[in-house]
């Protein structure tokens, strides 16, 4: 018997505007390095320019896991392009400077 398995790859269209704000990202040089790996990976992972790269391609190209390249689609394709590229507030423990730049005793 065969069994039917559904595909869980994501195909990302950006929309011009959003290539060319990803584009100036990285061209200006002054984003984080981590901001401007992912935008190089949506940027190679685009299909709207009628390129079909591999994950495993892009994760060569630009040095990083194939599991980072899916992540940072799948994060474009379902929460929206700023997700993808901004890592979540984390929870942390309270800042040990009050706004006085003293530290409570």
């Amino acid at each position: 018997m065969l069994a039917l398995i559904m595909s869980t790859h994501l195909t990302l269209h950006l929309t011009p505007e959003a290539r060319t704000h990803l584009e100036s990202r990285i061209r200006a040089g002054n984003a984080p390095a981590r901001v401007q790996t992912r935008a190089r990976i949506l940027l190679l992972t685009d299909r709207s320019q009628g390129h079909k790269r591999p994950d495993r391609e892009v994760a060569a190209a630009l040095l990083c896991s194939a599991n980072t390249v899916v992540t940072v689609r799948r994060q474009c394709v379902l929460e929206g392009l700023d997700a993808a590229l901004y890592d979540k507030a984390r929870p942390g423990a309270a800042p040990n400077i009050n706004s006085g730049g003293t530290v409570p005793v």
